[in-house]
């Protein structure tokens, strides 16, 4: 498995997915010919979504925070997805 983790401090049944994020997987897990993975901890549980068999999401432009580091402040627009809970798996 080739994964992405992220942890959550508050629980959305919609999970956002940055393109280059899901890009940087699928190429990152096709070179070492392992399975691309995104996982989820929020407060309510953990989701795991295998985006090697997954349709390619619906990417939209978001003005959304730089970063979650705080010495980057400021927004930015960014091409992302929101992946509902229900397409993943429950871990």
């Amino acid at each position: 498995m080739f994964v992405e983790l992220k942890s959550r401090n508050t629980h959305y049944d919609e999970l956002l997915l940055e393109e280059p994020k899901y890009k940087a997987l699928l190429s990152g897990a096709a070179e070492l010919e392992l399975t691309p993975w995104y996982i989820n901890s929020t407060p309510d549980g953990i989701w795991g979504f295998n985006l090697g068999v997954m349709d390619e999401p619906v990417w939209e432009e978001k003005w959304l925070p730089r970063s979650t580091e705080f010495s980057r402040s400021g927004n930015k627009t960014k091409l992302v997805s929101f992946i509902h809970i229900d397409s993943g798996v429950a871990l």
